[in-house]
């Protein structure tokens, strides 16, 4: 008999064992979840939706990094720069179809033309568009640069020069010699205080803390894996209450038992 309750606490200390074992595996989230659901309960009175949250983990999370700067030119005491196929002057978005490829800006009786692969277009200096200008025959020019007059943009295949007229309305060509003082675009370094002000543009006002809340409370800032966690804690506490109901119902068995040995 001894052997037989020998069995049956070893049993009952093995099933004791893995009951606390899984407690301890999924006490952690259970209180991530009580605390993120108590917040969210609580969200009106809290301002989570009012306030924002800008740490470059959490951008990068929510995928609000800005893309690489590609080009930048100095045109006055002004930027144009590129951003995957988006052009600013300075930190703003110019009103521009997506282009592969900047060759430089310059500036024409107050006008900003900005040369890229696909067109010549023209802004005031407020970023504002005025005038768009198709290349001859869907051609992309290999630079730009400023004459003595007028922007020059240079083909190749076959090699042909062109000049914005004098009424920007188009681009005429014009005969100049390889050394005419035509000053070429050249790339610049971008300043970082204007690079981290378009990389604002791309991340707006940030994450709202609600979502943050939200998205810890269902698993999903994780992405996939955060939510098969948040899956595998429930279904650890409905293990948890089996097994704690088929201890105590273990426990109460072994309470009977006992009183009928003693008997």
């Amino acid at each position: 008999m001894s052997n037989v309750n020998q069995h049956r606490g070893n049993k009952h200390r093995r099933f004791s064992v893995l009951h606390r074992s899984l407690g301890l595996m999924v006490a952690l989230f259970v209180v991530v979840l009580a605390v993120t659901g108590l917040l969210l309960n609580h969200t009106s009175e809290l301002g989570l939706k009012q306030k924002h949250l800008h740490m470059p983990w959490l951008n990068q999370v929510y995928g609000l990094h800005a893309p690489a700067c590609t080009a930048a030119y100095a045109v006055d005491a002004h930027w144009l720069s590129l951003w995957d196929g988006r052009v600013f002057w300075d930190a703003h978005a110019l009103d521009m179809p997506i282009t592969r490829q900047l060759h430089g800006a310059f500036m024409q009786d107050g006008l900003l033309a900005v040369a890229s692969a696909e067109q010549l277009s023209l802004f005031s200096m407020q970023g504002e568009l005025v005038d768009r200008i198709d290349y001859p025959a869907q051609r992309s020019p290999s630079r730009a640069g400023r004459g003595v007059q007028a922007v020059v943009l240079e083909f190749t295949e076959p090699p042909l020069r062109l000049q914005l007229n004098k009424n920007l309305t188009a681009l005429e060509a014009v005969y100049v010699e390889p050394n005419d003082g035509v000053i070429w675009a050249r790339e610049n370094n971008l300043p970082e205080p204007l690079r981290a002000s378009i990389s604002q543009y791309y991340q707006g006002e940030g994450i709202t803390l609600e979502r943050v809340v939200l998205d810890v409370h269902s698993g999903r800032i994780a992405g996939l894996f955060g939510i098969y966690v948040m899956d595998a804690v429930a279904i650890g506490m409905l293990l948890l209450v089996i097994s704690g109901a088929a201890l105590g119902w273990l426990r109460r068995r072994k309470g009977k038992l006992s009183a009928g040995d003693s008997g």
